[in-house]
């Protein structure tokens, strides 16, 4: 994934430092303190609820003051179809990490972190189950 994204960043003239690391181990990154904004894509419905938090206080504590959160991810399956879909993650990475996403836990362990105008900016349905995206400010 990250070969793709550098490939895009490249043929767009974007300027952006790559690093690879767990969200919830990212204090060895010295230059990743005070980003400006920080993205994060289908990570934390793989999570213990635990691990959502401690990613979650990372991504607060490495963004700057006014700096944006974005995260895609599955949020809230809200619709029977939706729900029925998205057991094919659950039987893959387990209904332990899954459920809370199902129901929606994305928004508060956001706000729980300390972010502020958290908000659900879209939603997606996919063949697996909806993605949300989700924005917040520090």
């Amino acid at each position: 994934m990250l070969e793709i994204a550098r490939a895009k960043a490249d043929a767009a003239g974007a300027d952006i430092r790559w690093f690879e690391a767990m969200g919830d181990e990212l204090d060895a990154i010295d230059a990743l303190q005070q980003c400006d904004k920080i993205v994060s894509s289908l990570v934390l419905h793989q999570c213990s609820m635990e691990v959502k938090q401690a990613i979650a206080a990372q991504m607060f504590r490495l963004l700057k003051p006014g700096g944006t959160l974005f995260i895609a991810d599955y949020g809230e399956q809200r619709s029977l179809l939706m729900r029925m879909l998205f057991r094919q993650i659950q039987l893959l990475d387990g209904f332990e990490y899954t459920e809370p996403n199902a129901k929606g836990c994305v928004p508060e362990i956001l706000a729980d972190a300390g972010f502020q105008a958290v908000e659900e900016v879209r939603i997606i349905p996919t063949p697996t189950g909806s993605i949300s995206i989700y924005r917040a400010r520090r």
